[in-house]
C-alpha cells in the first residue's frame, strides 16, 4: 500500500483537513487512519471518489474510477461497493482525480453534474458503469466530444422547452402568476439566470432545433397571455393548466 495518497476507499470522501494534529507524519500514515482523521477532523471536501469494475462479469479486466462533487454522487445513486471490492483497493490523489478526463451526465429532468474519471475511460464503458447506478442519466457527453444516450449510445443533441413560475413577480389582483416559457440545453442553468423561479414543467427534444419549434408552437398557441415583445405569460390556475397538460401530452422524452 502506498504512503502519501489518500481516498483509497472504494466510496468515500477525500480531501485533506486544512488542520490536524497530524499534519506532520502526513506522509507516513496509512489511508485507514487517514480517512479516519479526516471524519474527526469535521474539514471533509465536497468530492467523492468511488471505484467500479470495468466488467463485473470479469474482473481481471480492473477497474475505472470517478470523481463526483457529493450532491451529485447522490443524486446519481453510485453504489458504496460493487461485489468482490476490498475497502482497501489502492486509490488515487485528488490531483489526479482532477486532471480526470470530464464528463458532463444529464438526466430525465434535465439536471446536470461534472463527473471526472479514470483517462482510459471510454464512451461504452461509461455508459455500461452508469447503467449500474441506482439513478442513470440519460445522457453522457466527454468534454470536446458528443453528448450519446447512455442506453443505446445513440449520439443527442438534446434541448429542453421549459415553463418556469417568476417569483420576483407578485400575483395579480385576479390571481394570475407570471411564467417563462423558453428552451435550454441545460434547464438548471438557464432558469438559475432568472433569480427566484420554480420550474413547473418542462419537454425533452432530440435538438436545439426541434426545441425551438416546440417553443415557438407553445408562444403561438397561448399568445392571448403573453406579455408582449417578452417570453413572459400571465397565467391563472386554470390557464397554467392547460400549458401543463399541452407540455404532458407533447414531451418526446
Amino acid at each position: 500500500m502506498k504512503s502519501g495518497q489518500h481516498g483509497y476507499l472504494c466510496w468515500g470522501r477525500i480531501s485533506r483537513p486544512p488542520h490536524s494534529p497530524f499534519q506532520g507524519m502526513w506522509s507516513e500514515l496509512i489511508s485507514p487512519i487517514l480517512l479516519l482523521e479526516q471524519f474527526y477532523a469535521g474539514a471533509l471536501e465536497n468530492y467523492w471518489y468511488c471505484k467500479q469494475w470495468k466488467d463485473p462479469a470479469n474482473q481481471s479486466k480492473g477497474t475505472v474510477w470517478t470523481y463526483w462533487k457529493a450532491d451529485a454522487f447522490r443524486h446519481a445513486g453510485v453504489p458504496r461497493l460493487e461485489e468482490g471490492m476490498d475497502c482497501l483497493m489502492g486509490g488515487h490523489h485528488p490531483r489526479e482525480c482532477r486532471r480526470g478526463t470530464k464528463w458532463t451526465a444529464t438526466w430525465e429532468d434535465g439536471t446536470s453534474f461534472t463527473i471526472r474519471s479514470s483517462p482510459q475511460a471510454t464512451k461504452p464503458l461509461m455508459a455500461s458503469i452508469a447503467q449500474r447506478w441506482g439513478n442513470p442519466p440519460r445522457i453522457l457527453k466527454r468534454e470536446g466530444g458528443q453528448a450519446f444516450a447512455v442506453e443505446s449510445l445513440e449520439i443527442r443533441r438534446d434541448s429542453f422547452v421549459y415553463l418556469v413560475r417568476l417569483l420576483t413577480f407578485e400575483e395579480t389582483a385576479s390571481g394570475a402568476g407570471f411564467f417563462k416559457i423558453g428552451k435550454a440545453s441545460s434547464i438548471p442553468n438557464r432558469i438559475k439566470q432568472f433569480g427566484p423561479c420554480e420550474l413547473i414543467a418542462h419537454e425533452a427534444h432530440q435538438d436545439g432545433p426541434a426545441a425551438l419549434h416546440r417553443e415557438k408552437e407553445l408562444h403561438k398557441q397561448f399568445a392571448a397571455y403573453r406579455r408582449p415583445g417578452t417570453e413572459i405569460f400571465i397565467l391563472r390556475p386554470a390557464e397554467l393548466q392547460q400549458v401543463v397538460a399541452s407540455m404532458a401530452k407533447s414531451d418526446k422524452r
